[in-house]
């Protein structure tokens, strides 16, 4: 059944949820995306991290943890992604850390990335803030 859903949703036939989204592994995505409408959106992406100086094995861990799953929960194009969809992203990252017990700090730092590079590709109006992905005083707490 996971075949299916996997390309339902990179053809973007099924929006299941973030819920969904993070309790998954998307494994085929790699093999699958390239047939998928969402590939050069994707690639588009991969590209611009690259030219950032992200390392491929940074690049395509992120791939699949943020930028994919922001494309397939909206159904917008990379173009028309807000900070709000980030935003968005990471509460639901944070729910599910909440709920789990399963740290999100991998998706917080993807995101961070995502938003770089967004920003850099002109989606998005500012970089993300310095600091890392999770704010030093919650570091901390920790």
């Amino acid at each position: 059944m996971r075949p299916v859903i996997t390309f339902l949703m990179l053809h973007c036939r099924l929006r299941p949820g973030y819920d969904y989204l993070l309790a998954r592994k998307l494994s085929p995505l790699w093999r699958e995306i390239q047939t998928s409408p969402l590939r050069a959106e994707i690639d588009g992406f991969l590209h611009e991290a690259e030219q950032l100086g992200f390392t491929a094995r940074t690049r395509l861990a992120t791939g699949s943890q943020v930028p994919i799953r922001l494309l397939i929960q909206t159904g917008k194009p990379m173009r028309q992604l807000t900070l709000h969809d980030l935003e968005e992203f990471a509460a639901a990252c944070r729910e599910r850390e909440h709920e789990t017990g399963r740290g999100a700090n991998h998706y917080l730092a993807a995101i961070s990335m995502t938003h770089m590079v967004l920003f850099h590709l002109g989606v998005l109006d500012s970089p993300p803030r310095s600091g890392g992905p999770v704010p030093y005083e919650e570091r901390l707490a920790r």
